[in-house]
């Protein structure tokens, strides 16, 4: 489960793949309000089609208030089936993903913004840092912790975001302009994409202390204004606190 507190949405994730978005009403009430629907795009090793589950949830601290980081694991799938529980419901729309991992998804945009593969076991663990970093942590064939900068990939999608509201901005200026006489008219040109980020650029990592975690949490500070946590994590039968 994750909730964005902004948009009022309860997004909920199942072992087939499926992600159901629930918005919050004035009156309290949840009511279904999309589906979206995760795909394998590849097989495995005895050819067989694989599925995804969703194993894990954490709303992504940025200034977009509608990124979510996904664990997911791969399962077997009879060929050609369907989830059983998109029987009857409408799919707004499949994302397709290469393998099991962590992949970070824009949930109003529908689009998977970039897909974190560092690990060698299921990531068990995610927490979201107010620097906008991304912790995960593998299971125990894994046993590492890594902390993923996100940043360039928020970043680009508020500045497509941003340049898609002034070219609005632009062409109604234009037009009120052409309606009063103070502009000619002239063939709009097309507006230059933005360049797109390489098929296989990552977010950057570092790898952290303290290895296999079973769960994480961020400690702010207490003083007013300050920008400053500590990270603690649970460890066996031991919790550890840093900064």
């Amino acid at each position: 489960l994750a909730f964005m507190a902004v948009e009022q949405v309860l997004v909920v994730g199942d072992a087939e793949g499926s992600i159901r978005c629930w918005a919050q009403t004035q009156h309290g009430v949840f009511q279904p309000n999309k589906l979206l629907q995760l795909e394998c795009t590849t097989t495995t090793e005895t050819n067989e089609e694989s599925g995804v589950a969703i194993i894990g949830l954490e709303t992504i601290h940025s200034k977009q208030t509608t990124l979510l980081a996904m664990a997911t694991a791969l399962i077997r799938v009879a060929p050609g089936s369907s989830p059983g529980r998109l029987a009857g419901h409408q799919v707004n729309r499949f994302l397709p993903i290469p393998k099991r991992g962590v992949v970070v998804l824009d949930v109003v945009q529908e689009t998977i913004l970039c897909h974190l593969d560092g690990h060698t076991d299921l990531v068990r663990v995610m927490c979201s840092l107010p620097n906008g970093e991304l912790l995960t942590s593998g299971g125990k064939k894994d046993a590492t912790c890594k902390l993923w900068n996100l940043t360039p990939f928020i970043t680009k999608e508020v500045e497509n975001a941003n340049e898609e509201a002034e070219q609005e901005d632009a062409a109604f200026l234009r037009a009120l302009a052409l309606s009063k006489g103070e502009e000619k008219e002239q063939k709009e040109q097309p507006p230059l994409d933005p360049p797109e980020l390489g098929s296989n650029q990552v977010p950057t990592h570092r790898k952290i202390e303290p290895g296999y975690i079973f769960d994480a949490c961020v400690l702010p500070d207490q003083k007013s204004g300050s920008s400053c946590y500590a990270l603690g994590v649970a460890r066996y039968n031991t919790v550890i606190v840093s900064l």
